[in-house]
């Protein structure tokens, strides 16, 4: 990546003012792994958008879907030693988990408004990553059998309120009809999780 004078970040001090999850891609799908990882070089500028992504370890199949979404993430601005706000490069693991055949791993249309998405596969309680989400949303796709808090489900759609995080209302659908139960948020661990956050700021 172009500037070598642009300073070397890691990416865990960097604060995230929006996340995007990379759509599951349809090629990846008839691999038919378990797991994907890609890793990608970012330059941030000196607001916090990315000026470019280059994918350095992916199979080709999730290079596209890689990129595609980092080039939509934005960062809070860094500053150097003169406060001055300034460009970075930083390192981003990207993980994908094969999802159930026909379903998303991510809706898209589900990240409207929203100041940041985390992670796929992460617990329930990492979702709280900015100071002014008031409320956490998340979906769980491709849930077979019982959910980790023993509810027969096809997918799982639930809002979390930040402020009181110990319990939050699930709705449940692919049964007879839909129905919600509460549950202790650290409870739900299960496979595919997307979630967002909203808050007073937009994306």
């Amino acid at each position: 990546m172009p500037d070598a004078d642009v300073p070397y970040l890691s990416h865990s001090v960097l604060e995230i003012r929006k996340q995007v999850a990379p759509a599951y891609p349809p090629a990846g799908r008839a691999l038919g792994l378990p797991e994907v990882v890609c890793l990608a070089n970012v330059l941030g500028g000196e607001d916090g958008v990315p000026l470019e992504v280059t994918v350095s370890k992916c199979l080709p199949e999730f290079e596209a879907a890689t990129r595609d979404a980092l080039l939509k993430w934005r960062w809070y601005p860094t500053l150097d030693e003169d406060g001055a706000p300034q460009k970075f490069m930083t390192t981003i693991r990207v993980t994908y988990k094969l999802p159930d055949a026909g379903t998303p791993l991510f809706d898209p249309e589900f990240a409207e408004g929203v100041l940041a998405v985390g992670a796929l596969h992460a617990p329930a309680d990492s979702v709280l990553l900015h100071p002014r989400a008031t409320t956490v949303l998340f979906r769980v796709y491709g849930a077979t059998g019982l959910d980790p808090i023993g509810v027969p489900v096809l997918a799982l759609a639930a809002e979390m309120d930040v402020r009181g995080f110990e319990t939050f209302a699930i709705h449940a659908r692919g049964m007879a009809g839909p129905s919600a139960v509460i549950g202790d948020v650290k409870g739900l661990v299960g496979a595919g999780i997307g979630f967002s956050q909203r808050g007073t700021e937009g994306p």
